[in-house]
């Protein structure tokens, strides 16, 4: 969940904790003025590489602009989707423009491994990811990976993985 002109914004998420339910829609509140949510959509009929995937168990991030010029914003990265069967990890990540309504995918040539239950925050232009769990195999991360806002494109972005 992330905060932006007084409004809460949350996307994804399960239903009721059930993990194959997990959702890929986009609700909003301001909490000092209304008393439910609004929905925002959820990319269905939409192409794919328009909106994220169901995901439960992923983090956000709020940016009020960057270095490349774009305005405020939400990152979205990883999280678990449990289907039918075997649970499968995230590893994309995500950027929403608030003033445009979209999404965009960004692209990473050495994307962290996919895991669930991180942590993220913003600092400077840069997106530090910590820790969480993955899955094939099951394993606890405690590394810290650096993805630079500023390197983040539809084809690559260079990813520290020295710190």
């Amino acid at each position: 969940m992330v905060a932006h002109h007084g409004r809460l914004w949350v996307y994804g998420g399960n239903v009721w904790g059930v993990s194959d339910k997990a959702r890929s829609d986009l609700w909003s509140i301001d909490p000092a003025t209304e008393l439910e949510w609004r929905f925002e959509g959820d990319g269905k009929g939409m192409d794919e590489a328009a909106w994220p995937a169901v995901r439960a168990h992923h983090v956000a991030v709020y940016e009020a602009g960057n270095a490349k010029g774009e305005g405020a914003g939400m990152y979205i990265t990883a999280g678990l989707r449990c289907p039918n069967g075997p649970c499968k990890c995230r590893e994309d990540t995500w950027r929403y423009d608030f003033e445009s309504g979209s999404w965009v995918e960004l692209k990473a040539d050495n994307a962290p491994i996919p895991r669930y239950s991180h942590s993220m925050v913003l600092r400077k232009d840069t997106l530090y990811v910590f820790g969480g769990e993955s899955m094939k195999p099951y394993m606890y991360h405690n590394e810290i990976k650096a993805l630079p806002v500023t390197e983040f494109g539809f084809g690559g972005m260079s990813i520290r993985d020295d710190l």
